[in-house]
């Protein structure tokens, strides 16, 4: 038996199981996110300048974030051999994925032997990392989902010579690109 009732985050989501099981359409109702109510009253200005000083970073100066989602070396070499061929000026961050057990000091070899500087900022929560940046970049993490809630550019990595993921709803939905 199915379920009475299917609480999705959008639109989007409700499409792709009636896609599936069109039986289900009047079942399902469109929530949104309750987890992320909490961005409507975040102050990510204040956030955002408070960690730019921490780091020692401009307030003007670009801060670009790749949150990670467990890729591995392999798959970060090769976005670090596509970041270094960016033309503008930022600031990196590499935050690691909680349950990726890999030492900071491998990744942050990954970007230096590109020629990026990547700030080490483990000691930080990742939510003001998040809350910092000026761009969050990503495969799969949930952070993607976030800088989306906070009104930040937004990129998901989906190239297979780097990872293997399909296009998740959010660039599929013109929320984030896709590269």
């Amino acid at each position: 038996t199915y379920p009475e009732k299917i609480c999705v985050i959008d639109e989007e989501a409700k499409n792709m199981i009636i896609e599936k099981f069109p039986e289900l359409a009047d079942a399902i109702e469109v929530t949104g996110q309750p987890a992320f109510d909490r961005f409507a009253h975040e102050d990510t200005k204040k956030i955002a300048s408070e960690v730019k000083k921490e780091l020692g970073i401009n307030p003007e100066e670009k801060l670009v974030a790749f949150m990670s989602a467990m890729e591995g070396l392999e798959p970060v070499r090769k976005i670090a051999e596509e970041l270094s061929k960016v033309k503008g000026k930022f600031k990196f961050v590499f935050r690691i994925h909680p349950r990726d057990n890999t030492p900071f000091a491998e990744y942050e070899q990954e970007f230096k032997s590109c020629g990026i500087d990547c700030i080490e900022t483990m000691q930080m929560p990742t939510d003001r990392i998040g809350a910092a940046s000026d761009l969050v970049s990503t495969t799969t993490s949930t952070e993607g989902l976030h800088a989306i809630c906070r009104v930040k550019p937004s990129i998901n990595i989906i190239d297979p010579r780097v990872v293997e993921v399909a296009a998740p709803p959010s660039i599929k939905l013109g929320a984030s690109v896709g590269v």
